[in-house]
């Protein structure tokens, strides 16, 4: 204690400052003028240079004295508040010492340490000033992020969880047994696999599958889509309505009279309209026309029959209009008067302008002619013996046509 109290006065002195006064002035000039008069020793003199330090000195302690009276000591303070309070409740003394320890804890860790959050520090200091229990914001913020670690999928960043659309549609609006149809899917912007089922057995992997269905009814289309970063799938049904198609034959037959007439027939078992293409830029809209052709030669004929529900049977049809010789196989020439020569019927029947070659296997030419009244005789041929024959017919354009054949040579 007595350390401290001559620390108190050394540090009193040497900030102290006096008040000037110039009557004490005067009067001291005065007091000293008069002792200079007596002729005072110099011990008189020493003690009167001792006593006014005293006195000085006892006038600034009893200012300073005065003026610390007032000064309070939070720290010395606290402590008699825990001084008095000790015998009251332990347990209430232990918590004010874990408080003061608090504050200085977090006094340095203002210092040391940056500040994350301003709101939950302001909260905690109000709390402590005010000796009310605190609710630390940091701990619920530990059990937050306890519980992202335990459910990481649900803490996935927005732009991570796939969006997904499993909607779809047809390319045409009326969709027909035996039609091909394209179902095409929305589009996703993640990498997605796609599962489609039709409903009449039949499935794809593709994206925009094109699927036929083979017979009329109502279906119902599943598109199942699945993210391929995450897996999530989701799927859609949309029901499809298939309607029927006409059934439809197609016949034709060459006129008697003329070999380019063709008679063509159709038949369906529902009405329907009929478009015909001859295949030489001809067409027709009626169920059974007939066509005559400029020319021999092989012609692709389709014809198309709807429906009033709008579906459409399309067939194809090779039409030959090659002249048909109607050229025997074989004839025996033994001279009894049946079948001794050999000519094509339709040359010895028509008018045509043609040229026949007979020719053995080693190719040599052994009859020729232009006459359908001179016929092949089959001379110096033998049973067993086989020949090709070899025709060349113009028609009244100029164009020709060509055919050939075998010849066998019978007993």
């Amino acid at each position: 204690m007595q350390t401290r109290f001559e620390q108190h006065i050394k540090n009193s002195l040497e900030n102290f400052e006096a008040e000037y006064n110039p009557a004490d002035w005067s009067d001291l000039k005065n007091r000293l003028s008069k002792a200079n008069a007596g002729k005072p020793s110099n011990i008189g003199k020493g003690l009167m240079i001792a006593a006014s330090v005293i006195a000085i000195s006892g006038a600034i302690y009893y200012f300073s004295a005065s003026g610390t009276a007032n000064i309070d000591n939070p720290v010395k303070k606290t402590q008699n508040v825990i001084a008095k309070d000790a015998n009251k409740n332990p347990v209430q003394q232990v918590e004010i010492k874990d408080k003061q320890a608090s504050v200085k804890n977090e006094n340095n860790e203002k210092e040391s340490a940056p500040v994350l959050n301003n709101t939950s520090e302001q909260k905690t200091i109000s709390s402590e000033k005010s000796e009310k229990p605190v609710v630390v914001n940091t701990i619920e913020n530990k059990t937050s992020v306890q519980e992202q670690r335990q459910n990481p999928a649900e803490q996935l960043p927005a732009s991570n969880v796939s969006v997904l659309s499993a909607a779809f549609r047809a390319d045409i609006n009326k969709i027909c047994e035996g039609s091909p149809v394209q179902f095409i899917a929305d589009k996703n912007d993640a990498p997605c696999a796609y599962k489609w089922y039709f409903g009449d057995g039949e499935s794809s992997a593709e994206q925009n599958p094109r699927h036929t269905f083979a017979e009329a009814g109502t279906y119902t289309v599943k598109l199942r889509v699945i993210s391929v970063q995450d897996k999530k799938q989701i799927e859609q049904k949309n029901s499809v309505t298939v309607a029927a198609a006409p059934s439809v034959q197609m016949n034709y037959s060459v006129s008697e009279d003329n070999s380019l007439l063709i008679n063509f027939e159709a038949d369906a078992d529902k009405e329907v309209d009929w478009k015909w293409d001859f295949g030489d830029r001809q067409i027709a809209s009626v169920q059974n026309p007939a066509h005559t052709y400029s020319k021999r030669g092989n012609y692709k004929v389709i014809v198309t029959a709807k429906n009033s529900a709008g579906c459409s049977v399309v067939i194809n049809r090779e039409v030959n209009l090659k002249l048909d010789l109607l050229a025997p196989n074989a004839f025996s020439p033994d001279g009894n008067g049946v079948n001794d020569t050999w000519m094509p019927v339709a040359l010895l029947k028509g008018d045509y302008l043609f040229t026949l070659t007979i020719s053995d296997k080693t190719e040599n030419v052994v009859f020729e002619t232009s006459d359908k009244n001179r016929s092949w005789d089959g001379q110096n041929a033998k049973a067993g013996d086989t020949f090709i024959w070899r025709v060349v017919v113009k028609d009244k354009n100029g164009d020709e046509t060509i055919d050939q054949g075998l010849i066998t040579i019978s007993e």
